[in-house]
């Protein structure tokens, strides 16, 4: 007499999976909700700089499939979501990224990738933050993309630098002019192996009064870099040379780097400048 008590929980307990099962073969989707492309933008590229990006999708039955419609930059590929290459021209690029799923449910995004020029390394100095009126220590450490040469100007305002403390880091070859009654500090410089991320010149510097170093530099340094294959970088500054501090040809210090070990000659030094440095071996 109690098994028509029990029929009833079993034959609930029966149809709620079946619903279930049925569930899924109605909705391709299942628990894992509606197919989209997850990525809605793509990072910037560079003329001539490896580029790689990696388009994200969700939802829907795995495998996805991307395939791509519209023009991409000459230099780079793109495989079922994967961007690599190099591209090799400017512009603004616009496609439109197709998505399939298993279920051959489909979706889309459109996007824009902009190539443009690398941007040049950044110049980080690591001066006193509070006031002082004591001398200290300014250090010029480079950031940024790989370079393989640069020119900077500082403007000393009521400081005073002592040239004689001026140290480039080992594989540094350089050439500073100093005009004090200006303040004005011109340097060029050029790396014997191509650098990036590290510290290239220490210099000591001393206040006429008492002041906020940190805060009295911003904005009183300018700096043209040149890439690891001696080209300068499009958006770097321009400034003039003082023709009073010597003729120094800037592309005969750079073709020593270049040609560091090979034997290559120095050029002769003009009358006033301060010498190349010799980099430790």
């Amino acid at each position: 007499m109690s098994a028509p008590k029990l029929a009833k929980p079993l034959l609930a307990s029966l149809a709620l999976i079946l619903a279930a099962c049925g569930g899924d073969e109605k909705n391709p989707s299942g628990p894992q909700g509606a197919l989209r492309v997850v990525t809605t933008s793509l990072p910037p590229a560079y003329v001539g700089e490896a580029y790689s990006a990696q388009l994200r999708s969700e939802g829907g039955l795995r495998p996805h499939t991307f395939k791509l419609e519209g023009n991409l930059p000459r230099g780079l590929t793109f495989n079922n979501g994967a961007f690599t290459g190099t591209p090799q021209e400017k512009g603004s690029f616009e496609f439109t990224a197709f998505l399939e799923d298993a279920s051959l449910s489909r979706n889309f995004q459109k996007f824009t990738l902009t190539v443009t020029d690398p941007p040049p390394p950044k110049v980080n100095l690591a001066l006193p933050q509070s006031e002082t009126a004591e001398p200290f220590l300014m250090t010029v450490r480079l950031e940024g993309r790989e370079s393989r040469a640069f020119q900077a100007q500082f403007v000393f305002k009521d400081l005073k630098a002592a040239l004689d403390t001026l140290k480039a880091a080992d594989g540094l070859l350089y050439v500073a002019r100093y005009n004090a009654e200006k303040g004005i500090l011109d340097v060029d410089a050029a790396w014997i192996t191509p650098r990036k991320d590290t510290e290239a010149l220490r210099l000591s510097l001393t206040p006429a009064k008492p002041l906020r170093p940190l805060q009295q530099m911003a904005g009183n340094i300018k700096t043209a870099f040149y890439d690891k294959d001696g080209k300068r970088f499009a958006q770097a500054d321009t400034f003039p040379r003082d023709p009073s501090q010597g003729q120094y040809d800037f592309e005969t210090l750079l073709l020593i780097a270049q040609n560091w070990g090979k034997k290559a000659q120095p050029a002769e030094n003009k009358q006033g400048e301060a010498p190349a440095a010799q980099p430790n071996p």
